[in-house]
């Protein structure tokens, strides 16, 4: 994967050709299969048989079940930043989530 290298455009700019430093391209058919490789550790099975967590390429969700919302919170709090968590996964895979894009669905 090295070698890579793209050009920014928008607007009425276009960026000089630069290295791809990190990350697969997209159109790859495999890129999907290395990346379950990749991710493999972020969504290990968990110990824990109230947490669940799954993920399609880059899109990840992690599912807790509880009693009340505040617990359910607590949870996914600690599986982002318990020890080997994901945000440790995130630094250590230089694999940035975009937490703007982070949702929470409470179900009864």
């Amino acid at each position: 994967m090295a070698g890579r290298k793209t050009i920014l455009m928008f607007d009425d700019y276009e960026s000089e050709p630069f290295e791809v430093t990190n990350g697969l391209d997209q159109g790859d058919p495999p890129s999907s299969v290395f990346y379950a490789f990749y991710n493999a550790d972020l969504i290990a099975p968990s110990l824990n048989p109230s947490e669940l967590k799954s993920a399609f390429v880059d899109d990840t969700a992690f599912l807790v079940a509880g009693n009340t919302f505040q617990e359910n919170n607590d949870k996914l709090s600690d599986m982002m930043t318990r020890s080997n968590g994901a945000t440790e996964w995130s630094i250590s895979h230089n694999s940035n989530f975009e937490v703007d894009k982070f949702a929470l669905l409470h179900m009864s």
